[in-house]
């Protein structure tokens, strides 16, 4: 799981933003999630 996270904000973000592999599975879960008005009928 911690590779997938790691390669993941590897192809995702920039130099620097590697802080995304220090969340836990909820916090990427809430900071990725749409929202209820995001999302269509």
């Amino acid at each position: 799981m911690i590779a997938s996270k790691s390669e993941l904000a590897e192809l995702a973000v920039g130099t620097g933003e590697n802080w995304v592999t220090e969340m836990s599975v909820e916090q990427l879960d809430e900071l990725l999630r749409l929202g209820d008005d995001a999302v269509g009928e």
